[in-house]
């Protein structure tokens, strides 16, 4: 059982969830990384081990918004991202197993290998993907004439999905308690657009913990306005800590603070590439120590905690680097997809590559 659901029982009569994850994922001490870097306590949250189809951050959030959608009588749903993000792969994989439809709709965006691979798996596994524009309104509208309501549209960074990160918080102290691990100071993580973050904020302050929180922003904007500030931040960590005081009212009322959720920038993507110079040289410091990382979310992000730790900032600290990123192997399943299978829009990412 999940570990916010063990601790108030009440929430699991109330909000539908359905089960895909495989939970606690473990968590390990970096020995020869911590060394490098002047961390001699550093400390990993395997998060890519969240599910044995497909791992990663998302996976919490869609344990929540699949049991809404379904609870609500959806079958089908939606999501939208770009090539290379994880939500809409995994929503895409999941739905499969568990009887719901789920179409993909995505951004154009810059090139990567990681475009690719995911592209690939989404034609290898049959799924339904289409360019945003000009696509989603005449879907939705077609639709919504055929079957009076649109499909249902799953945003993992939405009160809903964040619960999956607040119980993510819960299980960190319960991993301390058992001895696994001591409580860290600093929380290093990805925010791009701020469930997992705010949600593993809200859960570790609910449970009693103290942790910091570093989020490094990835630099997202909605029509041009930054998407990742503290107001921001603020307004989501609150409507979720209200969903669930609504529900039970035994779960506390708690605060954030700039001193304990601290969002730094400067580790954005490049101009050209998703990973910059200084992710680029984490992607390989990583691989040197057999992590795994990913160009999208984690190793720009990662590029921060080296470069503190590289600057002595983390001595004397115990730090928790939460690596999001799916590291389940589809090179064999993809071996035979042919991306000219996929719609022709997305044959650029395969096409033209200088």
């Amino acid at each position: 059982m999940l570990a916010l659901l063990e601790q108030y029982p009440l929430l699991q009569e109330k909000i539908p969830h359905v089960t895909l994850g495989d939970f606690p994922t473990p968590a390990e001490k970096l020995e020869r990384l911590g060394q490098t870097i002047h961390a001699s306590q550093l400390y990993i949250k395997r998060e890519y081990l969240s599910g044995k189809i497909y791992g990663g951050n998302k996976i919490r959030a869609l344990e929540f918004l699949f049991g809404e959608a379904i609870h609500a009588g959806y079958r089908e749903v939606f999501a939208l991202g770009f090539p290379a993000s994880c939500q809409a792969l995994a929503q895409a994989l999941y739905a499969r197993e568990i009887g719901l439809k789920s179409t993909a709709f995505l951004f154009p965006q810059i090139r990567s290998e990681q475009a690719r691979r995911h592209l690939l798996t989404y034609q290898s596994i049959g799924a339904d993907i289409r360019p945003t524009i000009p696509l989603i309104l005449p879907f939705l509208l077609g639709y919504r004439l055929k079957h009076g309501r649109s499909p249902k549209l799953l945003e993992a960074s939405t009160p809903i999905g964040m619960l999956g990160y607040v119980s993510a918080g819960f299980e960190l102290k319960q991993q301390i308690e058992q001895g696994l691990f001591p409580e860290p100071d600093l929380i290093y993580v990805s925010i791009a657009t701020m469930g997992t973050a705010t949600g593993l904020m809200l859960g570790a302050q609910a449970a009693g913990l103290k942790s910091k929180i570093v989020a490094i922003d990835q630099g997202g904007k909605i029509l041009g306005k930054k998407v990742v500030t503290f107001p921001n931040v603020t307004k989501l960590f609150r409507e979720t800590n209200e969903l669930l005081c609504s529900n039970d009212p035994s779960f506390p009322h708690v605060e954030i603070s700039e001193n304990d959720f601290i969002i730094r920038s400067g580790y954005e993507s490049g101009e050209n590439s998703l990973l910059n110079a200084s992710g680029a040289h984490a992607l390989k410091q990583a691989e040197s120590d057999n992590l795994q990382l990913d160009e999208m979310f984690s190793a720009n992000p990662f590029a921060a905690l080296l470069a503190d730790g590289g600057a002595g900032q983390l001595r004397n600290k115990t730090v928790l680097w939460w690596n999001s990123y799916n590291s389940r192997d589809f090179s064999s399943q993809i071996a035979s997809a042919d991306y000219h299978q996929l719609p022709k829009y997305f044959h650029r990412y395969f096409e033209n590559k200088a």
